[in-house]
Parts: C-alpha cells; structure tokens; sequence
C-alpha cells in the first residue's frame, strides 16, 4: 500500500489492495490495467475490461470512451454506415445514433444514393443535390420519387397533356371557317346584287326597245296617212 523510493507515498485504494489490484503503483498514482480506469483503477471501461471501449477508442480516466473517427455509442460498438474510412460516404454526418443524417439530395442508410432528376450544388462548400425530381415531387428514402399530382416518370419529368396548342389549332380552324361563310355570304350578296342589277338594266333596255319600236310604227303611220292625203 506504499510507494516511493522511502515508501513513504501511500497508493491509492485500501491499504490490503493497492490500486484496487488492477493497477500498477508507481510514486503514489495508479498505472491501471489494461480496461480499468480512475484515481484507484477501480472504474471499469464502457465495453467491458476485456474489450475496452470495443478497441475502437481510448478510455478516459472516468471510464467513458472517446471513440476513433467512424465509430459511435458508449462503447464504440458501432461503425458508421459507409464505414470508419468512408462515413456516410461523405455526404452526410454520423449521429450519435450511429445513423446517418444525410445532406440534401442523398438517401439511403449510408447516403449513397443520389436522387434522381437534380442539379449538383454546393452548400457550404459541400455538394449537395438541389431540385430533386424535377422539383415536382419529393424523394423517398429509397432514392425513388413520389411525384406531384399530374405528373409521372421516374423523374417526374412526363406532366398532364397540354392542351394549348390544340385549343390553339381548334380556335384557328373555327376563325378560317367562319371567314369562309362570311366571304361566301358576302359573295352571293354581291353575285344577287350583280345579277339583280343585270335584270333591271335588261329591263331598261328592253322597255326603251320597245319605246322605240313604238315611235318607229308611229311614224310609218303618219308616212301612209301622209301619202294618201297628197294622193
């Protein structure tokens, strides 16, 4: 239960176990074994003194583990998604949880899917996928896209029927027909007006011809009448 080179230092931990007998006392301080910590070594390390810190991180003087990068939980028990060397394949951060949350435009347990149908970008200096399917619907976690109401496609890219250019087709179709029955009402207004005017003038003509036989018998009358009176 003493130290030092008087052994004149007492050891930490009860005077019949030095150290609690998981240690090493040197000078006064405990050199604990290998899974035990603290001040008398008598703290076990989170994981068990045979697997400490599940030898994936350092065991701290309060028994806690600090784990090594890609390795989460209070015994480091569990590796991140993607793995210690590639975590969440880099497109998102390891929770606690041991689960990955992922940066936008990634799914999947290890973010290594890409949503389809968006444009690369970079947030923070981080690539990330904005716009996803198209902008018209919503990525799942499977990396498929649930699309909006009217539209389809595995990236939401094939939308309801745009009916413009065949109202467009329709108005102008109808505009051609009905300035086709207007020029042809305005034709056969012209062509009666043409003829009825043909008939009066035949009309005219014929009346002056008729006149002007009248006249003509007129004057053959008077001619006899003349020639018979000289007579």
């Amino acid at each position: 239960g003493w130290s030092g080179h008087d052994c004149s230092v007492r050891c930490p931990g009860a005077m019949s176990a030095p150290c609690s007998n998981l240690g090493e006392c040197v000078e006064g301080s405990c050199n604990c074994f290998l899974g035990f910590a603290g001040t008398n070594c008598s703290t076990e390390c989170n994981g068990g003194a045979y697997n400490p810190c599940s030898h994936n991180g350092l065991c701290q003087h309060d028994g806690t583990c600090d784990c090594f990068p890609g390795y989460r939980f209070t015994d480091c028990s569990c590796e991140c998604p993607g793995g210690a060397e590639n975590v969440c394949h880099g497109r998102g951060a390891c929770l606690g949880s041991c689960r990955c949350d992922c940066r936008m435009g990634f799914r999947g347990t290890n973010c290594s899917i890409d949503c389809p149908g968006g444009i690369d970008a970079h947030l923070n200096g981080q690539r990330v996928i904005i716009h996803e399917c198209n902008g018209r619907g919503t990525c799942d976690g499977n990396g498929n896209c649930i699309c909006d109401s009217g539209w389809s496609g595995p990236t939401c890219e094939n939308g309801p029927y745009d009916w413009t250019l065949v109202i467009l087709i329709a108005l102008a179709a109808l505009f051609i027909l009905c300035l086709a029955f207007a020029l042809y009402g305005m034709y056969r207004k012209r062509k009666r007006r043409l003829s009825e005017r043909e008939r009066k003038r035949n009309a005219r003509k014929k009346l002056r011809l008729k006149k002007k036989g009248k006249k003509s018998g007129d004057k053959r009358d008077r001619s006899k009448k003349k020639g018979k009176i000289n007579r």
